[in-house]
């Protein structure tokens, strides 16, 4: 059976008039709009195993502008042009995927010679969503996080979540749950703090079954944060469920006043969420169509409407509010769930506006006063007016005003008589079983400064913080006497402080660096450092010239891997925890070049999302490496390596490249480090396709072995006779581990 869909693209204009009380140009201000964005894609619906992702790029300033698309997991970088009277749309490769809790290749990256407005868009059969990404200039590090419950059936059950990206500077994450999350073999309450270290271009990705709404993130830098569900029914079970995914605004941006208006064709009106990250926040509506609410720090409140509403209220604090379109069967029978965030009135856009209709988009205007009606309605320089037949009233009261409009496919302008005038562009549409929203442009300004809490440091005057890859002390200067950056250093001095408070310093040590020792013991692993003292603080007051400090793990995770580095494309890690070989990680990296280096620390933090990490590819390459991090001397021993035209490892369909340690032919070569064991470098000439397919995934079968054990078992060697047991007698356990797709030429 063929159906046929057609779509219908609405867009949302938001205008308020309000005193600008300073004479801050547009361009000054933080917004959606930028020339650098980094972000992750959550998780999302596998319809058939195949989705679409998407980006649509449109030129600021109406000039053709220069951008570059590149992607985590994959060799995919695109230089576009993105001409100035149109969106452009560039394809996001297919191995973009992310599922599951953990470190993902999910990372999007975006790097323009101009000012763009970027959109995101996923497809999954009819299912669908979209979100707006923020310029890495207008990221912030705390966050709280909006979603809805993921669907559960008899026999799956989808997932809900978020996931967090660092930029260049990598990140230090805490998290507070709503809900228990399990990440390794540790469940986190509500009242736990959930510890991660991200490196440059990470993406942590944090998905459950239960809604996470609610969720607090922090972090030491800017980060990103997306969240999604991969299949939700809104309201909850109401049929069908759809896709959700929205980048959530810093909670410094978000404001106290906000208006809402319906979904054209969405008779069945909407669902509400307003999410308070502070305490003894009450919500008042001027609306008699709800009720006020009060709430306190982390809680929400859900609003199912049932009638055609517009919504205007204010909040006495700042407030996330997430509006949702309702699913199939809620009375409308077309379209189905989607979610957008409605910034606040405070960062509506002052000016002119400019967007891109693609196809006959309709458009709804909001007015925050009736002194400014429609008849002051600009679009391309020419007043709309009232008897405009593509323009109609919908709402009209001493609040606001509601206008239906529709946009000719193009580049358009869309202003107002009144200079100060303050437009928000909402854009969505609806198709069959399917609805996608998301806010096309606003400000991003810091509304909200928070109170300066002092950080809490224990009478000993310091205190310690262990996260997944990495330690941190902090130290009270009052206590110590340590001021400058060469009163105090690790064990390796080159690794300096840095001060996050007047009176407070903090020194971070990953696990592999800063000369950081590494001690074992049943089970557990120690990681210590030491902090040494300059001659010149050591007083009386102050006798110390030695402090050590330690983090000890006996959980799979502790030594983290880094998923986005310098000039290679990794996948993600299998992480496991081997009651000898401690904790460890191992993955398949392909490299870009043969110029990789010797060891997986080697690229680290600080790699340049644009520059090394896809530049010198040479065409017919093939270069990869097993890479294994963990906590322990350990070597690493390659037993096989096959390829299959999909990323099924257990595929009957396999051609060889490495049996028992041997190259099938002389186009396969493996090497070796010197200096670092755990690093297996391997050589492809060619791959040959499999069957009709045009790319194929590689899977690897390696052995790790503790370092003393390596010259029995895990040297790296030809192994063609067969061995007897007591050769075989204490081998590890052999993993496999995978890469791709690859595309074959």
């Amino acid at each position: 059976m063929t159906i046929t869909t057609t779509k219908a693209w609405m867009m949302v204009v938001v205008m308020a008039v309000v005193v600008v009380i300073d004479g801050t140009k547009a361009l000054d201000i933080p917004s959606t709009i930028g020339n650098d964005f980094v972000f992750g894609i959550p998780s999302d619906y596998v319809y058939r195993r195949s989705s679409s992702k998407r980006v649509f790029l449109s030129s600021h300033s109406g000039q053709t502008v220069t951008a570059t698309i590149v992607t985590s997991g994959s060799n995919f970088r695109h230089v576009v042009e993105v001409p100035g009277d149109r969106e452009l749309r560039v394809d996001l490769p297919s191995s973009l995927t992310s599922r599951g809790t953990g470190l993902k290749q999910n990372v999007v990256g975006i790097r323009a010679d101009g000012d763009l407005s970027v959109h995101v868009q996923i497809e999954a059969g009819v299912n669908s969503g979209a979100f707006t990404p923020l310029p890495t200039g207008s990221l912030g590090n705390d966050y709280i996080v909006g979603i809805y419950e993921p669907l559960t059936l008899k026999h799956t059950k989808y997932k809900a979540g978020f996931t967090v990206t660092a930029t260049e500077t990598g990140a230090l994450l805490q998290i507070r749950f709503s809900q228990i999350v399990a990440f390794g073999h540790v469940l986190y309450g509500p009242h736990d703090v959930f510890k991660f270290q991200l490196g440059a271009f990470e993406s942590l990705q944090i998905m459950s079954d239960k809604d996470l709404t609610g969720s607090r993130i922090k972090s030491d830098q800017p980060v990103a944060v997306v969240t999604g569900s991969e299949c939700s029914r809104v309201p909850k079970g109401i049929k069908y469920c759809d896709y959700l995914f929205e980048q959530m605004p810093p909670v410094h941006t978000l404001g106290k006043q906000f208006i809402v208006a319906p979904f054209k064709d969405r008779e069945s009106s909407y669902v509400l969420r307003i999410v308070a990250p502070f305490n003894d926040t009450n919500i008042i509506f001027s609306s008699p169509h709800a009720n006020d609410v009060h709430l306190n720090e982390n809680q929400h409140h859900e609003f199912i409407f049932t009638r055609h509403v517009e919504l205007s209220f204010r909040s006495t604090e700042p407030v996330l509010v997430l509006q949702f379109m309702k699913g199939f069967q809620s009375g409308d029978f077309v379209g189905d769930p989607s979610m957008v965030v409605i910034p606040p009135v405070e960062q509506f856009i002052v000016g002119d506006l400019s967007l891109t209709s693609m196809d006959n988009d309709h458009v709804t205007v909001m007015v925050t006063n009736s002194n400014i009606s429609l008849s002051g309605l600009r679009v391309n320089g020419n007043l709309v007016g009232r008897d405009s037949p593509d323009w109609r009233v919908i709402v009209e009261d001493d609040v606001s005003s509601v206008l239906h409009g529709t946009l000719q496919s193009g580049r358009h302008t869309i202003g107002h008589t009144d200079p100060q005038a303050r437009f928000l562009v909402i854009g969505y549409g609806t198709g069959y079983l399917s609805g996608r929203a998301f806010p096309v442009a606003y400000y991003l300004k810091r509304l909200y400064v928070p109170s300066t809490e002092p950080l809490f440091i224990p009478p000993t005057g310091y205190e310690v913080q262990c996260y997944n890859s990495s330690m941190s002390i902090t130290l009270d200067t009052s206590v110590f006497l340590v001021h400058g950056p060469d009163d105090v250093t690790l064990n390796d001095p080159s690794c300096k402080h840095v001060i996050i408070q007047e009176g407070i310093i903090m020194l971070t040590t990953p696990f592999d660096s800063c000369d950081t020792r590494v001690q074992e013991q049943g089970n557990s692993v120690t990681f210590s450092n030491t902090l040494r003292f300059a001659d010149h603080v050591i007083t009386p007051d102050s006798p110390l010239r030695y402090l050590s400090f330690k983090c000890e793990s006996d959980q799979a995770g502790i030594s983290g891997i880094s998923p986005l580095t310098g000039g290679r494309r990794e996948p993600s890690a299998l992480v496991l925890s081997d009651a000898v070989l401690g904790d460890l990680s191992l993955s398949l990296v392909q490299y870009m070049d043969d110029a990789f280096g010797s060891s997986s620390s080697n690229a680290s933090s600080g790699t340049d999302l644009f520059g090394t990490w896809m530049e010198g590819v040479q065409p017919g390459q093939n270069v990869f490496a097993v890479n294994l991090t963990s906590s322990v001397d350990a070597n690493v021993f390659v037993d096989s390596c096959w390829t299959t035209p999909g990323p099924d490892a257990q595929d009957q369909d396999t051609t060889s490249l490495i049996q028992d340690g041997c190259e099938i032919d002389d186009t396969i070569h493996i090497g070796a480090s010197a200096d670092d064991p755990r690093f297996r470098p391997i050589a492809v000439d060619a791959f040959s396709p499999i069957g009709e397919y045009n790319e194929v995934f590689m899977h690897c079968r390696v052995q790790v072995c503790r370092g003393q054990e390596s010259a029995a078992h895990c040297w790296q060697e030809c192994r063609r006779e067969p061995r007897n047991r007591r050769h075989i007698r204490g081998v590890r356990e052999m993993y496999t581990i995978s890469t791709g797709p690859i595309k074959v030429k």
